[in-house]
């Protein structure tokens, strides 16, 4: 019995496919896919939205939200108004429709396009999808082509202003100065060019309460309505910054065509080359002058041309801070004799409001490092059951494993097989009329729902047991690599690269400020070992 089973209705539109036939509308395929549903007879529907989004990729909330209910058994069937609303990507749709929706026993319906895999009557469907995707890359070239003349006749095709500047209400294609705005651009101009950086910049608007772009769009809009947003709404990035005293814009120039999407299938942005770039002179009012614009990007290369110097170092890009989750970055003192530190990136650009500093040395943490994976190594040689005794990742499963499934799977299963034989006397005692039709359906709901939480138990139980055949697999690689490895007098980027995830840096609250570095490995994770306290680093 799959009486509990959805009926998902899907739907789908794209800004474009709105701009082209509003009677593809949500509330209009809502109204077409329920009538549907109800002539079949096709009960327990519900809906599955995804409005303002392409059909070219499947990265769509609504329709993932489809694919987890179809792997947890709960879809029966799945109808959509034609073939282009589950996508205009022919290769990835035909993927869906002849192989995922039948192997999960999922009846798919596209009404306009006469498609039922029940029927089995689908021979035009590829080249439906074919047509779809045809459009989809249609429609994409005429909106890039649209954009483009646009940008070539002065017209501002951004979906918002830069800062500083607003939307024309009487054009929304032309650019006006937002004075408020206005200022606070001047004044980053001016204190860069005399001399300040931009973290100094950062420091000087957060004390003023200079609301940044995100914050002040939340405040008068609603937008961006996010928790960081509105727990640090005068916390300015580096990349803002750097982006406003980079921006030809304020000068006057109107500049188009910087960005643009890999392809009509992939929305990613990528940086078109500088001589693709759309740029129409004395476009709209002045912020800066040209002069101050130039000064500004000269005092920028000028710095950038001192750090390029690149301080090659061991744990590049996984050493992270415990408390806030950010990289480490690490820098050279040439004032110390010493191969440089590692401090807290969000403490370094904020300071003690966001994060401490989780200052360690370098050659401390590589000498911690190194002596701890030595002592593994040596550990794997020597006594390999030692180190799996050692690996609180396997043993926490191993452990959650066994309390599932102490008795549980069996009492589980015998539970099935009474159910089971249930139904059969229920089905004989309706057949001969002994219990009424209203309570026979009433109880093979009731054990339906019954039978399927014990399935869902019972697979949980198995996804376990194969999850530690899966650790334990990987831990055999690991051990196998750690048997062929000599680790020699000093830790190498090589052997780096090949065991560690990530390394995380705690300090304590306390005044002794005490460090603890924290060793994920790959595959395996923490091995207790491996948690090094600073003080035990001599």
């Amino acid at each position: 019995m799959e009486t509990n089973k959805i009926t998902a209705l899907y739907c789908r539109l794209s800004r474009e496919d709105e701009r082209v036939d509003g009677s593809s509308s949500i509330e209009t395929q809502k109204q077409f896919l329920k009538r549907y549903a109800n002539e079949q007879n096709l009960s327990n529907i519900n809906y599955y939205i995804d409005d303002g989004y392409s059909g070219t990729n499947f990265e769509r909330p609504a329709f993932q939200q489809l694919e987890k209910d179809i792997d947890n058994k709960l879809i029966k069937n799945i109808i959509v108004k034609d073939l282009s609303r589950l996508g205009r990507n022919y290769l990835t749709t035909g993927y869906y429709i002849e192989h995922y929706f039948p192997i999960n026993s999922v009846r798919f319906i596209a009404v306009n396009d006469q498609v039922d895999s029940n029927l089995q009557q689908n021979d035009l469907m590829p080249f439906r999808n074919i047509m779809n995707e045809w459009y989809a890359r249609d429609i994409s070239q005429k909106i890039r082509t649209a954009y483009k003349t646009k940008a070539i006749n002065g017209e501002f095709t951004g979906p918002m202003a830069p800062y500083g500047y607003a939307k024309d209400p009487e054009k929304k294609n032309h650019l006006v100065v937002e004075a408020e705005q206005a200022k606070v651009v001047r004044e980053i101009f001016s204190l860069y060019i005399g001399g300040l950086t931009i973290s100094r910049i950062i420091k000087h608007l957060r004390e003023n309460r200079v609301l940044t772009p995100r914050g002040l769009i939340n405040k008068e809009t609603g937008k961006y309505n996010l928790p960081f947003t509105k727990k640090y709404p005068y916390e300015w990035s580096y990349k803002s910054i750097q982006a406003i005293l980079s921006n030809e814009e304020y000068t006057g120039n109107l500049v188009c065509n910087r960005h643009s999407t890999v392809s009509y299938k992939n929305k990613k942005l990528k940086l078109n080359p500088e001589e693709e770039w759309i740029i129409t002179k004395n476009n709209h009012e002045v912020i800066i002058s040209e002069d101050t614009y130039q000064k500004a990007i000269a005092v920028m290369r000028s710095r950038y041309r001192k750090k390029l110097t690149i301080n090659i170092h061991l744990f590049m890009g996984i050493i992270r801070c415990g408390e806030c989750g950010r990289t480490l970055t690490f820098s050279i003192d040439k004032r110390r004799n010493n191969r440089g530190v590692y401090v807290c990136s969000t403490y370094r650009t904020h300071g003690k409001a966001r994060c401490t500093g989780h200052y360690i040395r370098y050659d401390k943490i590589c000498r911690g490092i190194y002596d701890f994976v030595k002592t593994i190594i040596t550990m794997v040689k020597n006594n390999e059951g030692k180190f799996f005794d050692n690996l609180s990742t396997l043993k926490q499963a191993e452990m959650e494993l066994n309390i599932d499934n102490s008795n549980l799977e069996e009492e589980l299963n015998g539970r099935l097989f009474i159910i089971r034989k249930t139904f059969t006397q229920m089905y004989e005692d309706h057949a001969l009329r002994k219990i009424p039709c209203d309570e026979y359906n009433r109880l093979i709901e009731q054990y339906e729902l019954e039978k399927q939480d014990i399935k869902n138990r019972l697979d949980g139980i198995s996804n376990k047991s194969l999850k530690i055949d899966q650790l334990n697999m990987n831990i055999r690689g690991f051990v196998s690599i750690l048997h062929h490895m000599d680790i020699g007098f000093e830790l190498t980027k090589e052997i780096v690269d090949l065991l560690i995830e990530k390394i995380v840096i705690t300090e304590s609250k306390d005044k002794s400020m005490l460090k603890t570095i924290c060793i994920h490995f790959k595959n395996v994770g923490i091995i207790p070992l491996c948690c090094i306290a600073d003080t035990l680093l001599h």
